[in-house]
């Protein structure tokens, strides 16, 4: 709970406060901002991790970069979270909130980066694997059929 004076003029609520995403994947929440009567104006949004690697850990919103702050009536955002394969599984702690220059108010939410499925990139690599195998079987066979030949010209 803040308790403020002069009250503080907008209001930041989540729509989950704890998420769990497996690592590789992504997944979102509503951001609901409130501003008070009379307030007018934009600002920033923004997201603050406890701890992680800002390459790992994309927070995208939409509208962006300025959410409406007209009061009273809420106004709703959106926060997409994606989550590099990289991410250890872990707890996590992350601050999304509305920077409007004087005024920074956010919500906490807690994030729990679980371990993920199968990496897309090997994909990636699986053809030139399948053609390495298929090469192989192809030159194995080729050299049992010389064998054989070898074999069946000694004896003759």
């Amino acid at each position: 709970m803040l308790h403020a004076n002069p009250a503080v003029p907008f209001s930041v609520d989540v729509s989950e406060h704890d998420l769990s995403i497996a690592a590789g994947a992504d997944t979102s929440l509503t951001v609901l901002t409130n501003a008070t009567p009379g307030v007018a104006g934009n600002g920033t949004f923004t997201d603050s991790w406890s701890s992680y690697n800002p390459n790992e850990v994309q927070v995208t919103f939409s509208p962006n970069p300025y959410p409406t702050l007209l009061g009273p009536t809420g106004r709703t955002s959106e926060a997409e979270f994606k989550v590099a394969n990289s991410v250890s599984p872990g707890n996590y702690t992350v601050s999304i909130g509305i920077d409007a220059g004087a005024v920074r108010v956010s919500s906490i939410v807690r994030v729990e980066v679980t371990q993920g499925g199968l990496s897309t990139a090997p994909l990636g690599l699986l053809p030139l694997y399948l053609a390495l195998v298929l090469a192989a079987a192809v030159a194995g066979l080729l050299l049992r059929r010389k064998i054989r030949q070898a074999a069946k010209d000694r004896h003759v």
